[in-house]
């Protein structure tokens, strides 16, 4: 049975801290067939995007994607490099769900030579607490772009279509993004 809005929890503590305006290296995806933009729920998440399933809200999907985006800060040592702004993401996590489960999980289609990132599958200990989820940390040169799959059940995460959206992520110079 599905809870009222228990799909986006963690999106929201993944990435309410991610704000800003993206750089010189954009990212660039491939929107799943039959998901739309959710405007609102990004607002309302904290997030410059998310995308849900169409015909779906926040509230009764059973899946959905956000995407954020926060400018790099060497004078903030949480947001001065890829590392450390990831232990600080996590560690955001931690406090709403300090019995989440990580595992590793690695994007088959990304080039750690060509793409700086980290990459994490995240799930609860207690069924829900958080809902499963994939995370991945882009360093886009002067920022971090942090990408969240969040599903209904960990079946989902491991469905081919996941898998072509984490592999569809790039990173477009931005002379070549317009």
């Amino acid at each position: 049975m599905r809870v009222p809005g228990r799909i986006l929890l963690p999106v929201l503590a993944l990435a309410a801290a991610a704000t800003g305006e993206p750089g010189p290296a954009t990212l660039a995806y491939d929107v799943p067939s039959g998901w739309v933009m959710d405007a609102p729920g990004a607002r309302k998440a904290g997030v410059e995007l998310m995308f849900l399933p169409k015909g779906r809200t926040p509230q009764n999907t059973d899946r959905a994607i956000a995407i954020a985006y926060q400018a790099k800060d060497p004078k903030v040592p949480a947001l001065a490099d890829l590392e450390t702004f990831a232990r600080a993401d996590m560690a955001v996590t931690r406090q709403s769900f300090p019995d989440m489960l990580a595992e590793r999980w690695q994007p088959k289609g990304l080039d750690p030579a060509k793409i700086r990132y980290l990459s994490v599958e995240l799930y609860g200990s207690k069924p829900d607490r958080p809902p499963p989820h994939r995370v991945i940390i882009i360093d886009s040169g002067d920022g971090f772009y942090s990408i969240t799959y969040t599903a209904e059940t960990p079946t989902i995460l491991h469905e081919a279509s996941v898998d072509a959206f984490f592999d569809s992520l790039r990173l477009k110079e931005e002379k070549e993004a317009r």
